[in-house]
């Protein structure tokens, strides 16, 4: 829930998780999130296949426009209708749908 607040997103089946965690995806499931699972196996050697709260398994992160494609169209909308993905700040947006995280490193750098 407070991902979606400070995404300023109250439509759960808008927000997306892509993670190497089975506890993260198996939270963002149950709040009804799109989620995909990144890695074939657990730490434990478990077929994550079978894992049901992923809705999607990929064995590396390049396999995600083979999931969500529509996530990585440049200059349309997304296929399920949501909104293109906007930056923070209310800038345009982002080429492909997906956000950068932005660097604090030379913040830090300065700061020294």
């Amino acid at each position: 829930d407070l991902a979606m607040e400070i995404a300023g997103q109250i439509d759960a089946k808008l927000c997306y998780i892509v993670d190497d965690s089975w506890s993260n995806i198996k939270a963002a499931k149950e709040c009804g999130w799109n989620t995909a699972l990144v890695g074939l196996k657990s730490r434990d050697g478990k077929d994550a296949t079978e894992w049901p709260y992923a809705d999607h398994v990929i064995a590396d992160l390049k396999d995600l426009p083979k999931v969500w494609p529509h996530l990585f169209t440049s200059g349309s909308a997304p296929a399920n209708g949501a909104a293109p993905v906007e930056a923070a700040n209310g800038a345009a947006p982002v080429e492909g749908g997906v956000r950068k995280r932005k660097s604090s490193r030379g913040k830090r750098r300065k700061a020294e």
